[in-house]
């Protein structure tokens, strides 16, 4: 009977869909032996290869549990030892909707659409050109989600047996107003008017409205009968908001001294 060679490795894995291929190796031959690659107990086409007394190699880019047969020029035959599982990694896709949070928040959910048992999948961010591995998740069969993810470019890896496979990637944006969207204003007298300006949003909501001829405009004109604070709240076309507040100072009119 042929003698019997190792086939490996045990397990190997490859990413679906994006044309790679796994290698599966009996790691010796008899000269004049022929050996013929099986998939699920089925004769894998053109794989007959006879033997020069080194390894043989195969490729590979279909999922499935795979055997060699080995046929003696006698017409003995034998299987070689063990069987290859190879794993076809599926692809799944990254989300986050919406694809921004307002500074002050914990950040947003990303979700992978799906997973795979026995597939590892890493988070990846990446600030600045630099990425940073931020954490693993084991495939369950269902979506996977990952919470108050900050701003930054995030990927996942599905990671097995050799096999590194990325998704798209996602964008998360921190949207901030930074500070001075509301101006100072100098001192008037009692009587006059002097006009606040706000910038940087969409909608502009003013308080207290005593004094104001508008409440909901980025400039309205201020008249009030005493030093007040008035305070605006900012809000983008997100939905993300600030708060700030100017105080208009009312100088009392000088009062007249008709002397004695």
């Amino acid at each position: 009977n042929p003698l019997k060679f190792p086939l490996g490795p045990l397990s190997s894995a490859f990413c679906s869909g994006s044309g790679s291929t796994v290698e599966i190796t009996l790691t010796g031959s008899e000269t004049g032996t022929s050996y013929t690659l099986y998939r699920n107990s089925t004769l894998v086409p053109g794989s007959i290869t006879v033997g020069t007394g080194d390894p043989i190699p195969w490729t590979t880019g279909q999922a499935g549990t795979y055997t060699v047969r080995a046929t003696g020029a006698n017409g003995c035959t034998a299987m070689m030892n063990n069987s290859v599982a190879v794993t076809s990694v599926q692809p799944f896709s990254l989300s986050t909707s919406p694809g921004f949070y307002c500074e002050g928040e914990a950040g947003v959910t990303l979700t992978l659409s799906g997973s795979q048992t026995g597939v590892n999948y890493r988070l990846i961010r990446t600030v600045g050109g630099v990425p940073t591995h931020i954490g693993s998740k084991p495939g369950s069969g269902s979506p996977l989600v990952w919470s108050n993810m900050q701003y930054g470019s995030y990927r996942v890896d599905a990671v097995k047996d050799g096999a590194e496979c990325s998704t798209n990637e996602v964008i998360v944006e921190m949207v901030s107003f930074g500070s001075g969207v509301v101006d100072d204003v100098a001192p008037i007298c009692k009587g006059q008017s002097v006009q606040l300006n706000a910038s940087g949003g969409e909608f502009y909501q003013w308080a207290p409205a005593a004094g104001l001829n508008e409440t909901n405009i980025s400039n309205p004109v201020a008249t009030p009968e005493a030093t007040t604070i008035y305070s605006v709240t900012v809000t983008d076309n997100k939905g993300c908001s600030v708060t700030e507040s100017v105080t208009v100072t009312v100088n009392s009119l000088p009062v007249a001294d008709a002397g004695t």
